[in-house]
């Protein structure tokens, strides 16, 4: 029994796993990932490319022009980005303290890896800042003027 179920585990795995360019990119696209798999730092393409995915799945106020606009306002497009006073972090400088329970209630499911609740994650900062603003307008980002 133990056996069948390792290969089943490893037959969904190679399944699931993109096996082409094509399929690579659709992978990306459907789960809004566009780090490189070997860096550390998002690079300002990826941390637009995966705003953008995100409000293709979710249209805000603005669309994606009015999103990467109010990032680039709070952070400069920077996923690594810190307030002064050490409260805001992130893309979309949510309080960090917030970040966690906002990220958990915005998950979108379904995917492969889920959002997790770190807010220098560019992707789940993005993908929650994106379905926030999506609900209920840019309202929690007033300064930037995107409201």
């Amino acid at each position: 029994m133990k056996k069948l179920l390792a290969t089943a585990a490893v037959a969904i795995l190679c399944v699931a796993a993109p096996t082409s360019a094509n399929e690579e990119r659709d992978w990306r696209e459907n789960e809004c990932r566009f780090q490189g798999l070997t860096e550390e730092r998002w690079s300002q393409r990826e941390v637009v490319a995966t705003i953008e995915c995100a409000v293709a799945r979710w249209p805000v106020p603005r669309g994606a022009d009015g999103a990467v606009r109010t990032a680039a306002c709070e952070s400069g497009l920077r996923a690594d980005a810190l307030s002064p006073s050490g409260r805001y972090a992130g893309l979309f400088q949510h309080i960090r303290s917030a970040f966690p329970a906002r990220s958990r209630h915005w998950n979108p499911g379904g995917w492969d890896k889920p959002l997790g609740s770190n807010p220098f994650n560019a992707r789940a900062n993005a993908v929650t800042s994106v379905r926030m603003a999506h609900a209920v307008g840019w309202g929690a980002w007033p300064h930037c003027g995107y409201v």
